[in-house]
């Protein structure tokens, strides 16, 4: 119990040390101060909670000092087009048409006079080049655009390369290949990595050999996106990640066939060799190490003649790791994954106690799968902003077959040359992956299969795992004997059961504010949410990830649809994009022009009339749409630039008026526009750099370009210049009294306001 209370309250203390707050030496001092007063409590209650309180101290102490800056940082300052020098840091990844791969930069050639780095600094770049031909410890020469990493809703970047160290992104890289690099231990494992996966490949068809490749060996750059899609619609994902289950399938195996060679006492060395070689082989993931680290404290548990209790052994893995590296709390895998093994341990007993009207082939499997769910909802939700509602049943049908799959597909990466053999293996591996494919196909296939919902309040998260700990906790002997009032726990229980919806309730948007919300999607693309309720989703996005995820982010968690849709641009990439997110989250009326028919136009038709939206069926120049509260749309003007339409838009909410124009130069009609004489926040449309020289003036202006700032004309003499690379989407929120204006990002934390508040007669407020 002590040494769970305390890994605990190292973790509790890390989390608070990635806080934007500094505290000095204020942690270390009063966490010596608590550790002296525990000393000096002798044993009981009192001594464990100033230890807890040490101990967390100590944890956030040691997350600053990690997470505190490190050597300046050699690129700073350096963008746009580069050249540069270094080594290939890890294997390269497939995406698509292109290939990824992290670079420790030694040198820079160019922009200016050739300058070394120091190796010290670590300066690491991720590069983007399609075709390039290298592998781990080459050193290359890297020519390309380079930019600091950009955070999206669905998809954060610039956190995930910053726990990788990683500080810039090269795109559009070209790569020349300067030396081959020396076969060291991790040269050589990522080359018989490559080699198993080449062997699977090359002895099944897709889409079988991906997800072999994904369940053997935890390989997801070149899965088929049907696949994924399938695998995220069913939360079968796992199944193609290092996780516990492939490290329990090894060890395992392996427990099985050298206890039996050797004897049990013997058995410690090769097993715990081998799951940390099929750890290292697999790339290491966070899932996977905390998996090793678990099934290897079980082992010297068992070697030493000691039961394990699963959930310490999880707490201290875990405090372990993000004591190593406190960045790993960032990391959704690692969150998932460890919310995951706690669900099993600690809910999968009560869970299938209470089916046991159920087979125990039935019951044991459904009850595992209910209870991971269940301790992933809230990031799943918070995250992918999805919930199946087949898991349990496509669970139920794959789970029996992976350890076959691992087994014989294993075998098959490894011995596929053999003539005769590698034909065996490889018939058995692809009949053991169909069965996975029909149940995961139609699995995806069953109506309903998954609910796509808006992003729930971070108090909903507290709320559903206090329940959760409180359940587990009132079926707890252990538990019970240190409190010794079950009923509390009941009471407390039923308490955080009403606290999960009341949480949802409470973060509703508030019936008084409109926001309209400039999003970060890489085209000028608004979300509008007006006091009455109504949502609008105006313009869109080549990303179809990037679309939705940002219009998730803004819907309510019991929200599933939209009230309006303006396309403003419908290129075929656009068209996709609006279709994926029209798709999952359905709108009652869609507007357009005509190239909007097809895809679009088929959505419009079929939910024309729905509701109470406003609008009407076409677009055309001097339309008004009223959302009611002060909030309405006007469609500035209806054109054709570069043979596609074009629709420039604005949304006004009391005096002040966000500006969403459309490709080309501008339109005379924003002369109309601009002679309303309000304030203005303008989201330029991507690639024109002279937009701004030919638009009407205004008296208040805030510009969000896409393109970086310099490529702003300097004679603008606008009030603020808010780069969405840097700042990230951009909201102008009105509450009755007056107009704010905020970013997503911005070096204070989130949600920054950047503009001194606006009264609604457009005046600043003093």
């Amino acid at each position: 119990m002590t040494g769970l209370v305390l890994a605990l309250a190292w973790i509790a203390g890390v989390a608070a040390g990635l806080l934007p707050v500094d505290t000095g030496w204020a942690a270390p001092l009063l966490g010596g101060a608590a550790l002296v007063a525990g000393w000096i409590a002798g044993s009981g209650n009192a001594r464990l909670v100033a230890l807890a309180l040490a101990t967390g101290l100590f944890g956030l102490a040691h997350a600053r000092v990690v997470w505190s800056d490190g050597p300046p940082d050699p690129l700073a300052g350096l963008s746009g087009e580069v050249s540069l020098v270094g080594r290939v840091a890890d294997a390269p990844t497939l995406q698509g048409s292109r290939v990824a791969f992290p670079m420790i930069v030694s040198r820079v050639e160019w922009p200016g006079p050739g300058r070394d780095i120091e190796a010290s600094s670590r300066a690491s770049v991720l590069v983007w080049a399609v075709g390039a031909d290298v592998e781990y410890g080459d050193l290359v020469a890297v020519r390309g655009r380079l930019a600091a990493p950009r955070s999206r809703p669905g998809y954060p970047e610039a956190e995930l390369l910053a726990r990788r160290g990683i500080s810039h992104v090269i795109d559009f890289a070209s790569v020349r290949l300067r030396e081959k690099g020396q076969a060291g231990a991790w040269v050589l494992l990522g080359r018989l990595r490559s080699t198993l996966e080449g062997a699977l490949r090359s002895s099944l068809p897709e889409p079988h050999a991906s997800l072999a490749a994904g369940i053997v060996l935890g390989a997801r750059s070149s899965t088929p996106p049907e696949l994924r899609s399938a695998l995220v619609a069913t939360g079968t994902s796992h199944i193609v990640a290092v996780s516990g289950f492939n490290v329990l399938v090894v060890a395992g195996t392996l427990g099985y066939i050298v206890i039996r060679l050797i004897g049990r006492p013997w058995a410690l060395a090769p097993m715990l060799l081998t799951v940390w070689a099929y750890t290292l082989l697999v790339g290491a993931p966070p899932s996977g190490i905390r998996a090793a680290l678990m099934v290897s404290l079980a082992f010297l548990a068992q070697a030493v003649g000691r039961l394990p209790d699963p959930i310490t052994t999880l707490t201290m893995t875990g405090a372990v790791m993000v004591g190593w590296d406190p960045r790993l709390l960032l990391d959704v895998g690692f969150q998932l994954s460890v919310a995951a093994t706690a669900g099993l341990i600690l809910l999968a007993g009560p869970l299938a106690e209470r089916l046991l009207a159920l087979p125990r082939s039935l019951r044991e499997p459904l009850a595992a799968t209910i209870a991971a769910q269940l301790a992933a909802l809230p990031i799943i939700l918070g995250t992918f902003h999805t919930l199946s509602l087949v898991t349990p049943i496509a669970n139920v049908l794959v789970n029996p077959a992976l350890p076959l799959v691992m087994l014989f597909g294993g075998l098959l990466a490894a011995l596929a040359p053999l003539p005769g053999v590698g034909e065996l293996l490889a018939w058995t591996t692809w009949g053991l992956v169909s069965w996975l494919l029909v149940a995961i196909e139609w699995s995806a296939s069953l109506p309903s299969a998954v609910l796509y919902t808006g992003r729930p309040p971070s108090w909903f998260a507290l709320a559903w795992y206090g329940m959760l700990a409180l359940w587990a906790a009132a079926g707890s002997g252990d538990v019970r004997t240190v409190i010794g009032y079950r009923p509390t726990l009941r009471v407390g229980l039923g308490v955080a059961v009403a606290l999960v919806p009341a949480t949802a309730v409470l973060a509703a948007p508030s019936g008084h504010t409109a926001i309209v919300s400039v999003l970060d999607v890489g085209e000028p693309a608004a979300f509008v949410r007006a006091p009455s309720g109504r949502t609008v989703l105006l313009g869109g996005a080549a990303s179809p990830s990037q679309l939705t995820a940002s219009v998730a982010e803004r819907l309510a968690l019991w929200e599933r649809g939209l009230h309006l849709v303006v396309a403003t641009r419908p290129t075929d990439l656009q068209r996709v994009a609006l279709a994926e997110t029209l798709r999952k989250y359905p709108a009652q009326l869609v507007l357009g022009v005509s190239s909007t028919d097809g895809a679009l136009g088929q959505s419009a038709s079929s939910r024309r009339g729905g509701g109470d939206t406003p609008g009407a069926p076409a677009l055309e120049a001097g339309q008004v749409i009223d959302l009611g509260g002060g909030v309405r749309v006007e469609i500035v003007d209806v054109r054709v630039y570069d043979d596609v339409p074009a629709v420039d838009v604005q949304v006004i909410v009391g005096d002040v008026a966000v500006w969403l124009p459309s490709a080309g130069p501008p339109s005379g009609h924003w002369r109309e526009a601009a002679a309303a004489d309000r304030r203005v926040v303008l989201r330029l449309p991507a690639g024109s750099e002279g937009w701004l020289r030919a638009a009407p003036k205004v008296p208040w202006l805030a510009v969000i370009p896409e393109t970086p700032p310099r490529l702003v004309p300097r004679e603008v003499g606008t009030a603020l210049l808010l780069d969405q690379r840097t700042y990230g989407d951009v909201e102008v929120v009105a509450d009755g009294a007056g107009v704010n204006l905020r970013t997503a990002r911005c070096p204070g934390g989130t949600q920054c306001p950047v503009a001194p508040p606006m009264s609604v007669d457009g005046s600043e407020e003093p």
